[in-house]
């Protein structure tokens, strides 16, 4: 935000991408930012989008905040959100930029053009389809949905998350926080076909 973009807080606005008043892994994300900055930024953070975009004046850097992104999509959303509001209260002269902790290197090509900047400290590429041997893929996919068919949902529920929300295929996770939904699903559904009114135990938990 400071050394790559060269932002300032006489002329920046920090928010995490919360829209309501869920507690939120982006409230997180700035949280743990806050003490990296000067004392000079400490009046220019808010920890809800919905604050930012209606508090914002012109000629403004606006800095949405997430602990990660993962297909884009609903980063985009929350850009457009920004826009919109800006546009209904006449707000001139802005930028906007992203920042987060991990992303999904699909999703760069999906926010760019929405956005005047993108960061992530550090980008990721597809569990098996990228990262996996090439003469593996094929075999690690197969296994990864048979593992999969195991687990119990519904069929419209499991074409949303298979291979992880939007087949991000993410390996993704913090300390503490709830793991994104686009991390493949084996490590976070918490329900299984013979035992379907028990929870199973999971690597990572996701409410």
């Amino acid at each position: 935000i400071v050394s790559v973009w060269g932002l300032c807080p006489k002329s920046t606005v920090v928010s995490a991408m919360c829209d309501n008043s869920k507690p939120d892994g982006s409230q997180m994300a700035l949280q743990q930012m806050k003490n990296q900055f000067p004392s000079s930024w400490k009046y220019t953070m808010y920890n809800a989008i919905t604050t930012a975009a209606n508090e914002s004046p012109n000629d403004t850097n606006i800095v949405l905040v997430d602990d990660f992104i993962g297909t884009g999509t609903t980063t985009v959303r929350k850009v457009d959100y920004v826009k919109r509001t800006f546009a209904q209260r006449n707000v001139k002269n802005y930028k906007i930029y992203v920042c987060s902790i991990g992303a999904m290197m699909d999703s760069k090509q999906v926010i760019s053009p929405h956005v005047n900047g993108l960061f992530a400290a550090q980008w990721m590429e597809k569990g098996i389809s990228v990262l996996a041997p090439k003469d593996k893929t094929d075999s690690y996919i197969e296994q990864m949905l048979i593992m999969e068919s195991r687990l119990e949902w519904r069929t419209d529920i499991q074409q949303k998350f298979s291979l992880g929300y939007g087949k991000s295929e993410a390996l993704f996770s913090l300390p503490s926080t709830n793991i994104p939904n686009n991390v493949f699903p084996i490590f976070w559904w918490r329900y299984a076909k013979k035992r379907p009114k028990e929870e199973r135990e999971t690597m990572f938990k996701r409410i």
